[in-house]
């Protein structure tokens, strides 16, 4: 009785699996590898900056000075001159008192350096030459009137961030950090499941063109669904393999949390950016039981903001995090093989 149980049980999860590879979701249109005008192979040298910085976490460029946080350092977030590899600027710290954040991160615009916050859900805002000469007294802080549960990205004028919620993906926010807007809709998944289990399947990343446009990378389900500046979907790509995660809700006590399911869970898109009129974002593909899958992703698959696919680059190494020099043709990732370190593209 007990075999003819444990056949049962693998009977059904691998028909759950193959459902769950062969789903269409509603106005979605899906694509492969195959669909990509373009394919590049990439190999990656180590970048040698003037002085080691230890585990970077984050990249963003502001023309030809990259960013670099490094939140286990004395100071934390760092600019470097792409021509030099020389560091022309070193400034900020973990903590809550004036020059420190207690978790950063970096919102995406170029004229200025905004640092949020994530744990205050707080923007401290630098002129870019008062940053780069230490004159850090007097930024510009705005306080974000609804706590949120990521990246702070820029939507025209206004502030955007994950909500955490389950009834919209996004609180959009005014320059003074008042809510204007709620917007974003998960995507309808083909059976019934509990409002924790919806938010882990549909997990997300995501980067906007800073002005209309939102791209809302899921990491469970190969999924982008690009949305218009009030949130209303504008194109939904499947791709380039297909599959949705699934995930059960636990309790343990009254923590309530969700699961994946044993078999059921892949990754998909993990770190997103914008870069001018294209966005970028890194892909796996890989199921948590691949023997390959603790080797990291060296996949980065550009697209245009009206959803067209440009360019599959396959990578030499895995990354995390990464920033596109479109003038130089370089891709800057961070990148662990043998360690942690920062690694230069370059995209012939």
């Amino acid at each position: 009785m007990k075999k003819a149980m444990c056949i049962v049980l693998a009977a059904v999860l691998a028909a759950c699996a193959d459902t769950n590879r062969s789903y269409v979701y509603e106005h979605a249109t899906c694509f492969t590898y195959d669909d990509f005008p373009e394919e590049k192979k990439l190999a990656g040298r180590s970048w040698e900056v003037d002085s080691v910085m230890l585990l970077p976490t984050r990249l963003q460029l502001f023309d030809t000075l990259l960013a670099v946080l490094t939140p286990q350092e004395k100071e934390i977030l760092h600019f470097v001159d792409l021509k030099t590899g020389k560091r022309v600027a070193s400034h900020l710290s973990i903590g809550q008192g004036p020059g420190e954040v207690l978790y950063p991160g970096l919102v995406n615009t170029s004229e200025k350096v905004r640092v949020a916050d994530l744990m205050s859900s707080s923007v401290l805002t630098y002129e870019i030459p008062d940053f780069l000469h230490g004159q850090l007294e007097h930024p510009e802080k705005i306080a974000l009137s609804r706590r949120t549960s990521g990246d702070i990205r820029m939507l025209g004028d206004n502030y955007i961030a994950p909500s955490y919620r389950d009834d919209f993906l996004f609180y959009v926010f005014d320059s003074s950090g008042n809510v204007v807007d709620s917007i974003g809709q998960y995507p309808e998944w083909k059976e019934s499941v509990t409002a924790m289990e919806r938010r882990a399947m549909y997990e997300f990343s995501f980067t906007t063109n800073r002005q209309d446009r939102i791209a809302v990378c899921y990491n469970w389900t190969s999924l982008i669904d690009i949305l218009d500046e009030k949130g209303h979907l504008c194109r939904r790509l499947q791709g380039p393999l297909n599959f949705t995660s699934l995930f059960k809700e636990s309790r343990n006590g009254r923590v309530v949390g969700a699961r994946s399911v044993r078999g059921n869970r892949w990754d998909a898109y993990v770190i997103s950016a914008d870069c001018g009129d294209e966005f970028w974002v890194t892909y796996s593909g890989k199921s948590e039981e691949d023997a390959d899958y603790g080797n990291g992703i060296r996949d980065i698959l550009s697209f245009g903001w009206d959803g067209a696919l440009h360019t599959h680059y396959q990578l030499d190494k895995s990354i995390s995090s990464f920033a596109v020099d479109k003038a130089g043709r370089k891709i800057y990732a961070i990148c662990d093989q043998p360690d942690v370190h920062l690694e230069e593209f370059v995209n012939h």
